[in-house]
């Protein structure tokens, strides 16, 4: 049987060009779903009709048949792609930079080019920032992925950025400091120990109240062995 390339026909009906013999397709029920895989007998060569022409009794069904179309080079047969909604003649259905297969095989959807709903593209978060396209708040910080990389400049895989022991979230939304400097009123004194001594990491005129322990006390003392002191004897009584 000489079998050419399957095509998608108009009102998105599957159907194949064949020179004679049968040929397999995908079968869509009454309800829309599309769960058969059927053998159908073509008398004239080249014909290209979809599944809804035949009658019932031209239609012998196949279980076990496989098969052999990726008109796309996707990785997906045809008829799983018809199983799934996505585009036997494009690799990425969605145009989001992961192919249909990636999709499928990572989880995300191919019909979706923002799975997660955060503003970045699949393709992007898990190629480009390594977040994941699945969750919307990789780092559970209370910012988007989206948010973090359009608008704040933080890093979305990281949910304290300038390391003051704040989430990022908290800055932006209930703090108000900058996310990206550990110092936001350049006091001296980090935004995070501000807000748990009673400090205002807005104001530098008001500190944080840090009780000292025996542990933040340097005891150590360096002694500058270039300074030398004369000694009485020494000095010249002239």
């Amino acid at each position: 049987m000489d079998i050419t390339r399957p095509m998608k026909l108009v009102g998105g009906a599957v159907g194949v060009s064949v020179a004679f013999g049968s040929v397999a397709v995908a079968a869509e029920s009454s309800g829309g779903d599309v769960s058969l895989r059927d053998t159908v007998s073509i008398a004239q060569a080249g014909t290209v009709r979809p599944l809804a022409h035949y009658t019932a009794t031209t239609v012998d069904v196949d279980d076990s048949f496989s098969s052999p179309f990726d008109a796309d080079g996707d990785g997906l047969s045809d008829i799983e792609e018809a199983e799934l909604g996505t585009d036997p003649l494009n690799p990425d259905s969605d145009a989001d930079g992961l192919t249909d297969y990636q999709e499928v095989k990572f989880g995300s959807d191919p019909l979706n080019p923002d799975t997660d709903g955060d503003g970045l593209p699949d393709g992007f978060e898990l190629e480009e920032l390594r977040t994941n396209p699945l969750e919307s708040d990789t780092d559970h910080d209370g910012l988007s992925d989206g948010d973090e990389y359009t608008i704040h400049g933080t890093d979305p895989r990281d949910p304290d950025t300038d390391d003051d022991r704040l989430n990022d979230g908290d800055e932006f939304n209930t703090y108000k400091t900058d996310p990206l400097h550990w110092d936001t009123d350049r006091d001296g004194y980090g935004d995070g120990d501000e807000i748990a001594f009673g400090g205002d990491p807005l104001d530098p005129g008001v500190v944080p109240d840090i009780p000292f322990t025996d542990d933040s006390l340097d005891t150590s003392v360096s002694l500058d062995s270039s300074v030398s002191f004369d000694s009485p004897d020494s000095v010249d009584s002239d």
